[in-house]
């Protein structure tokens, strides 16, 4: 994905090649808009009025530009649904099992007798979530390379790994693995929790199994192929006939050539954006960052697992209250 900013005047993003889509575009409008001066300069000067036989094709072809305009907006519509779909579906999984991990953080028993048991209960359950993670972006991405970074599984026993590697999904295998460690942990008193709270982390481990059910769904069901199809024959109808029409209609040649220019751009812009966000989980500049998306969750995982994180922080009762500005970087503190 790329990060890039406005800039004061909103022009920053035009010195930007990198995932831009105009390029390609201009590709197909500038042969476009040669081929219209060309045209109006052949019937102009060498066949003289002898092209009346092209009279009234402005109103058909008027119909047939306003038609194809509203199946390429609505197609760029369904691709920017689709991929802020996938953004939050993401998000969604991400924020529910990082709220299920945090919960059984909180829920371990805190007796000293029972520390050898939270501290193993700990350490599988940091692993294994980072590999439920993985396992959930490698089954919705379309990467060339789906190698992820995961937490150390070394401690896992050879013939689970083989089990997982066999497995014909893989992130539901590692899900039930957490669910077993759960209850295994709650009826080895590992948790001090009631069930009813302690519910609430399946719930969230469940909810965000369904997200990733839902973003297969976007990986798995691209946009219909006879509106594709149809959508690129017309497109390349509007790309040959355009030349013609407009060097008929439009009185000067040059303002033939840019006003082609600027509609045929436009056109196959939206066209490719179309294809360039249908589809956020791949290896495109444009794409949602994987790889860093699954380095920021171990990230967390392992933050969370440090003592201090667990502490909760000793507050001194004074009276002298005071208001404190503080900056995202804590910079007062």
């Amino acid at each position: 994905m790329i990060d890039y900013r406005h800039g004061s005047w909103g022009m920053k993003v035009l010195c930007l090649s990198r995932g831009s889509v105009i390029p390609k575009a201009i590709c197909w409008s500038l042969p476009c808009a040669a081929a219209t001066v060309l045209l109006h300069i052949y019937w102009g000067v060498l066949k003289g009025d002898e092209n009346q036989e092209l009279e009234g094709l402005g109103q058909i072809w008027s119909s047939f530009t306003f038609v194809f305009g509203f199946l390429i907006v609505f197609r760029s519509n369904q691709a920017y649904s689709r991929f802020w779909e996938s953004v939050t579906l993401f998000h969604q999984t991400s924020g529910e099992w990082m709220s299920a991990f945090s919960n059984l953080l909180a829920f371990c028993n805190t007796k000293p007798e029972k520390s050898e048991e939270v501290a193993q209960f700990r350490f599988a359950l940091m692993r294994l979530f980072s590999l439920l993670h993985c396992n959930a972006l490698q089954n919705t991405s379309d990467l060339a390379d789906d190698s992820l970074e995961i937490l150390d599984v070394g401690g896992f026993s050879k013939r689970s790994l083989l089990h997982l590697k066999n497995s014909p999904d893989r992130t539901e295998t590692v899900l039930l693995w957490i669910e077993r460690l759960i209850l295994d942990a709650d009826r080895d008193k590992t948790l001090d929790v009631p069930a009813p709270i302690l519910s609430r982390a399946f719930q969230e481990l469940s909810r965000g199994m369904v997200s990733v059910t839902d973003l297969r769904k976007i990986r798995d069901v691209p946009f219909p192929f006879p509106y594709s199809q149809f959508l690129s024959l017309m497109l390349l109808a509007h790309w040959v006939l355009t030349p013609i029409v407009a060097s008929q209609v439009i009185v000067k040649p040059y303002w033939a050539g840019i006003i082609v220019f600027v509609v045929s751009t436009a056109y196959w812009t939206l066209f490719y954006i179309a294809q360039e966000i249908d589809q956020p989980f791949g290896d495109d500049s444009n794409d949602l960052p994987v790889a860093d998306m699954q380095r920021e969750f171990n990230a967390k995982l392992e933050y969370f697992c440090l003592p201090m994180a667990s502490k909760v922080p000793n507050v001194k009762m004074d009276t002298d209250y005071r208001l404190l500005v503080l900056d995202s970087g804590y910079g007062d503190i």
